[in-house]
Formats: structure tokens, sequence, C-alpha cells
């Protein structure tokens, strides 16, 4: 999934669910947020955040530490939706509402920290996105040329970065109206506008009963959910495209309805809890990179391809006394959080084996 589910959808469905549209707001943008949190930063030489997002994924230690723990968490191999033409089995792979990525969510709501909620609630609906997908470099994760056109020797040149969670399938599982073929699977047509309804509808479903919604209002609330959010996706459709602006516009009309908090949903800026909380120590970053390097760091806007985790950027807090408070820092804390707790139940089930 991208920003249309993760800041859209989700800031639609909490305030459905009872959150206030300013802790719906807050709750979306953090579960955005795991997407867009890709640089390593350390702060007065003291404070250092965790990447819950990388746009290397020739990383290794991104394998097995970032994706199976921020976008595919493993659930279930042998759930109907990931029975396999050739039959193959893997323990790590993501499966609809799985068991560790509920419980992680679940523990999330209970702490109350809307920080938390949104990453968790990140994590929790890409197991629908990324289902039958895992978070390592595997073969298990290549597909057949079948459905996308793609050239032997292009696959044979590729392997290296396709066979990472769903780089076989590029951007197909996180379209909301797309339909693609995996032909991987027994079921070989996927239709993303089903799996997001019903990842709409159980992520309601967690929030409603969260907030201890009576059992007949999460039916009914559940049901409305499906429908608005599939009257804003809109039919299923071989050629939908990424970030499309009707789709985004419906989604924008739905929360000026009272239902949905009759608020505008605001502007979605990556950079804004950023530049609130950190200054950035761009001489820092020069004297530690060629010039030419850093001239296509600053042509990017960032330097997410460029940057390792033993590598980061500098930066001060804009206020040394206040910066606990900050929506930066308190981002950083509940991603840190749920690395934590996610990993040690990745432990607790053999799933991993090595140290975090």
């Amino acid at each position: 999934m991208d920003i249309e589910f993760h800041y859209y959808s989700t800031y639609l469905i909490a305030v459905r669910a009872g959150f206030d549209p300013a802790d719906a707001a807050t709750l979306a943008q953090a579960s955005q947020g795991v997407d867009d949190n890709h640089v390593p930063i350390i702060v007065d030489g003291s404070y250092a955040n965790i990447v819950s997002q990388t746009m290397d994924i020739l990383r290794p230690h991104d394998d097995v530490r970032i994706y199976p723990v921020f976008h595919f968490v493993p659930g279930d191999p042998n759930a109907p939706t990931a029975a396999r033409r050739d039959g193959v089995l893997d323990p790590l792979v993501s499966t609809p509402n799985a068991p560790i990525a509920r419980a992680m969510l679940l523990a999330a709501l209970s702490s109350g920290d809307l920080y938390r909620i949104g990453v968790a609630s990140h994590v929790y609906v890409d197991t629908w996105a990324h289902q039958n997908f895992t978070g390592q470099r595997s073969d298990f994760n290549r597909l057949p040329a079948e459905g996308h056109g793609s050239q032997e020797a292009e696959q044979m040149a590729a392997d290296l970065v396709i066979n990472v969670g769903h780089g076989a399938a590029k951007h197909c599982p996180d379209i909301p109206a797309l339909v693609w073929t995996d032909a991987r699977l027994l079921n070989s047509t996927v239709s993303n506008r089903e799996r997001f309804l019903d990842a709409g509808e159980a992520l309601f479903r967690r929030y409603a009963e969260a907030k201890q919604m009576a059992a007949a209002e999460i039916e009914a609330g559940a049901a409305r959910i499906r429908s608005d959010l599939a009257a804003d996706i809109g039919a299923p459709d071989a050629n939908a495209v990424a970030m499309d602006p009707a789709r985004i516009g419906r989604y924008k009309d739905r929360a000026l309805t009272p239902a949905y908090g009759g608020q505008a949903i605001p502007l979605y800026d990556p950079d804004t809890w950023f530049k609130a909380a950190l200054q950035e120590d761009r001489k820092g970053v020069v004297d530690r990179f060629k010039a030419s390097v850093n001239a296509l760091a600053d042509k990017c806007g960032d330097y997410s391809d460029l940057i390792r985790q033993d590598v980061r950027i500098a930066c001060t807090w804009a206020d040394p006394s206040t910066f606990q408070l900050t929506s930066w820092h308190r981002f950083q804390e509940a991603v840190k959080a749920h690395y934590a707790e996610t990993w040690t139940a990745l432990q607790d089930t053999g799933l991993v084996t090595i140290s975090a």
C-alpha cells in the first residue's frame, strides 16, 4: 500500500471509528510515516533513529530487520490465500491478518499512543497488500513472466532486486483498484480492491473495538466503511495507476461529510515533523561524502539511497528543552517500540534466530 491507504483511508477509518479528526490526522501521518522514515539521523551526537523503510533493497541487513517487521510480517503459510501452484511453503510469508501484526496493533491501541497506533496500523494493513511475499531475499518471491512482460535476460539481471519483497510485482500490490496476475498462486487473478476493502474493514473493527463501540454499531460501521471505501477506490481496473487524482479527490470529499468528521484532511508533508523538531547540519554531511554524491543527494531532495545505517545525517534539536514533546521524537520512539516488540515476537516463534 502507499499513501492512498496509509494516510487517506486510514484517516477516514479512524474518524469513522470514533477518533477525533485531529487525532486521526496524527495517527494517519504516523502510518504513512513508516514509508517515509528511510533516512538515518543522529541528533546532537547521541539520539539516533531507526529507519522503517529503505530505498535500497540490496542492503542485506534490511532483508531481516526492516521488511519482516514493518512491511512483510510473517503470517500463516497454510492460509488458503497463499496456496501456490508449486505447493511451496515459506514460514516467513505474509498473509492477511497475521497474528503478530494483529497483536502489535492491539498492543498499540491499548497504549493509547497515537504514533504507535499509526505505525502498527501501517504494518497490519500491509499484511493484506503484501500477502504471499516475504521480507527476505528469496526465490519464493519470484514471479513467472506471465502477466508482467518480463524478458528472461531482464529477469536474470534483476534477480538480486526483485526477489526481495514484492519487487517482482513492482508496484502492482500497492495500487488500490488494480487487477493483476500473480501466476504463482492457484487463484492467480488478484483484485487489489477486494484486498483493500478487507484490510479497511478489519482496521475499522480493531479501532472500534478499542473505542468500546457497541457490537451493533461495529457491524453497521464496518458495512458502511466497506461500502464507502469501495466507492472511493472505484471499480476494479487492469489499467489502474498509483496516486490517481480522481481517487484522492474522492477521499478528500469523503472527509468533508459529517460521518467522517466534516473537516478537510490535512495536507500531508513528510517533512513537517522533522522541520518542527530538528535543524540539519548540512556541513557535517558534506564533510562525510564526496562532492559528487552530495550534489546528487541535494538534487534528489534527500539522501535515501546513499545513506547506510552507520552513516547518518547530523542534526540538532530545534529546542533541546522540549524535544521529547515533538511529534518527530514521539514517532521515532513509536517506531522503536514497534520494532522491539515485533522482533521479540518473531524470535519467540523461531522465525528469526539472529540478534536485532
